[in-house]
């Protein structure tokens, strides 16, 4: 069974920017990334029925960004 059929998101090794992507058709929201170079950072992480705010906050503690969710977009900055 596909992870996404399960309700997990998985990322190997994706660029943030791929990231983003992903978590708008995911979660139906915009995503902004104002840095390019946090655009072609990298992560790995399964997340499976975490909420938005979850996922964020995991990436965040990983790559050292910061975000903000403002209704339906989300902003990512250095």
């Amino acid at each position: 069974v596909a992870k996404w059929a399960k309700n997990s998101l998985v990322f190997k090794n994706n660029t943030l920017e791929e990231i983003a992507e992903q978590l708008s058709r995911w979660y139906d929201v915009e995503v902004a990334i104002t840095d390019d170079s946090l655009k072609l950072e990298r992560y790995s992480a399964e997340y499976d029925n975490y909420t938005l705010e979850e996922v964020m906050q995991s990436l965040k503690l990983t790559g050292g960004f910061r975000y903000s969710i403002n209704n339906k977009k989300i902003i990512i900055t250095p």
